[in-house]
């Protein structure tokens, strides 16, 4: 037979009485029903993205007579070339597009990271451009045929200071690639370019960089990698 609720002692009462209200929360908030909780939580998802091979490349010359090649490999600096039949100091500046297509549509960027590969170097590249620029501009689908032939978007917003050592340069471009985005681009592009046009000494100096066919076979291609949210 049952004890009447009076002859139970107050310490059990009281904790029967806690033990009742928590599963009562607890049921309340579906703590005891195994759900973890994540349903209206974001996905997240990351892309790599190689550079467009037919949109990466190099445009150099003297603003007078300019070369705009798709099919080179990507350098930044400067070299002595013949141009119309004369010997003159040539700029180099390099262009890199990514395909943006295939991202989802209200995408949130968390981060973004452009990393290049720089091969090889000729001379002094360092010397003679102090920094390397990096631009987000905005090219569209045909390959600039001038050496600043598009207005940046974001103007210098990166440097390589140390384009002298090779391997990999990663630079974070979050905002840029939400920019792109945002304003229903399909393709983030950037320029690199050195601070000068040339040191005039006669000598080419110059970064050379992959690119996305791996002229060079070297399995470093550019790359942009993408972390997002969706909803």
């Amino acid at each position: 037979m049952s004890q009447p609720l009076a002859h139970i002692p107050v310490a059990r009462l009281s904790f029967a009485l806690a033990a009742l209200a928590l599963g009562l929360v607890l049921s309340a908030c579906g703590g005891g029903g195994g759900g973890d909780g994540n349903e209206d939580q974001p996905v997240q998802t990351e892309f790599t993205v190689i550079s467009t091979p037919t949109l990466d490349g190099v445009v150099f010359g003297d603003n007078a007579a300019v070369q705009s090649r798709a099919d080179l490999q990507p350098g930044v600096g400067d070299g002595q070339f013949i141009v119309d039949e004369s010997a003159g100091a040539v700029r180099f500046v390099s262009y890199f597009s990514f395909d943006l297509s295939d991202l989802p549509p209200g995408a949130t960027i968390r981060s973004a990271t452009l990393s290049l590969f720089n091969r090889a170097i000729q001379d002094d590249p360092q010397s003679m451009a102090i920094l390397v620029r990096i631009d987000h501009v905005d090219f569209g689908a045909v390959f600039p045929t001038a050496i600043l032939g598009a207005t940046a978007l974001d103007s210098n917003f990166a440097v390589i200071a140390d384009i002298n050592t090779l391997g990999r340069k990663n630079f974070g471009v979050g905002l840029q690639v939400q920019t792109d985005l945002d304003a229903g681009r399909t393709r983030s592009q950037y320029r690199l370019r050195g601070a000068i046009a040339s040191d005039f000494d006669n000598v080419a100096d110059l970064a050379l960089l992959t690119d996305g066919e791996d002229s060079f076979g070297t399995g470093e291609l550019p790359t942009l990698i993408i972390e997002l949210e969706q909803p």
